[in-house]
């Protein structure tokens, strides 16, 4: 399960069909946005400074989430 909250993002993951760990992000959809977007429309800098960080955060799961895991 992937659960995209205000502040954090919670990924819920197991194998086969039983949820066996968690793990919460440091991000969300209003704090990605008031991280980074100073502007409205956001510049294509303040872009690319949101997705950087996004992905930064992405990278923290754990490799068991990306070894052959299930999101549920």
């Amino acid at each position: 399960m992937i659960c995209i909250g205000p502040r954090q993002t919670l990924l819920v993951y197991g194998k086969g069909l039983t949820a066996e760990a968690t793990t919460t992000l440091d991000i969300g959809s209003q704090k990605t946005s008031a991280d980074h977007f100073k502007h409205c429309p956001p510049t294509p800098g303040e872009l690319e400074n949101a997705i950087m960080a996004v992905e930064d955060e992405i990278a923290k799961a754990p490799a068991a989430l990306l070894a052959g895991s299930n999101l549920f």
